[in-house]
């Protein structure tokens, strides 16, 4: 079954932007009186209607919130002719989808503004204020994808080897083990996103419904341009210029991105605090309901 892409539930506005081109689909929670305005930038694979019950538990903490489906994934215009195929050419152009959310809520959002960011949405974020100072008064970000969860020999050896493949001419193939299928199956036990079986349940069944905005596994491109993202904001200089003062929080049970890289990260970025959510999966906002209720209350908290 696929659902109308011009209708979220969660309270949510569809609204269309374009971008190099492409048609990109933004969500906006209808301002509440006296809010804060909240860019929420989701990870990989995800789309608006995943986050539904989010969208209302943050509105109920007097935000407005926009955020909007990464090109190539979700509702916006997909870059290859296999829709369900994970690829970008270049992390810069995610940082022009971006712009095309901060143009959108300049027009219709007052601020000050915030920033929420989950894993990709996270390295993403921290790329841009690298440049962009002034773009949000604070972030969060939630398990940031900063580095691969792999041995320190795949780690090493990935760049050069995405970069060869590429070079082959491969560069819209999957990376060994991944296919159009998602990475999560409809198994919540042992899955690596949360340790909420009922939640991972919802969550599949949204995506039975929307198959139209799903995404599968990685390409090679994919993965040389997440590799030469993170190699930037691994320079010397690049974190430490972000002043924006920043709240990570880490997955005590982290199976989907390097926990290690965001630590080494929070060394080098001069106004970061962390929190740690012992025994939480990657996807801290889908969690069991006592520790989402504590990274609510650790968002809310910050973002004052």
């Amino acid at each position: 079954m696929n659902l109308p892409l011009e209708s979220v539930p969660g309270g949510l506005e569809v609204h269309w932007a374009r971008v190099d081109g492409l048609r990109l689909r933004l969500g906006l929670a209808p301002p509440l009186a006296n809010g804060r305005t909240l860019l929420l930038l989701t990870g990989r694979t995800e789309f608006l209607e995943k986050y539904e019950d989010v969208y209302g538990e943050l509105r109920a903490r007097g935000f407005r919130v926009a955020s909007l489906d990464w090109r190539g994934q979700g509702g916006s215009d997909r870059l290859l002719a296999d829709r369900r195929r994970g690829y970008v050419d270049d992390f810069a152009a995610y940082g022009r989808d971006l712009t095309g959310l901060s143009d959108f809520a300049e027009a219709h959002l007052p601020r000050p503004w915030f920033g929420l960011a989950h894993s990709m949405g996270a390295l993403i974020l921290l790329d841009a204020l690298a440049t962009r100072p002034t773009l949000v008064q604070r972030a969060v970000l939630a398990a940031p994808f900063l580095g691969l969860h792999a041995s320190p020999l795949a780690r090493q050896l990935a760049p050069s080897l995405a970069a060869a493949i590429c070079g082959l001419g491969f560069s819209e193939r999957y990376v060994p083990g991944h296919s159009d299928e998602p990475a999560a199956g409809d198994v919540a036990e042992g899955n690596v996103l949360t340790s909420d079986h009922d939640r991972f349940r919802l969550y599949r069944q949204r995506c039975r419904a929307h198959q139209d905005l799903l995404v599968g596994g990685v390409t090679w491109a994919w993965l040389r341009a997440a590799l030469a993202a993170i190699g930037r904001l691994e320079e010397p200089g690049k974190l430490e210029a972000i002043a924006t003062p920043l709240l990570l929080l880490r997955a005590g049970n982290e199976r989907v991105v390097d926990a290690q890289a965001a630590a080494r990260a929070l060394a080098r970025l001069p106004h970061a605090q962390v929190r740690d959510f012992v025994g939480a999966e990657h996807e801290l906002l889908m969690e069991r309901d006592e520790t989402r209720l504590a990274v609510l209350e650790e968002i809310d908290a910050f973002l004052r």
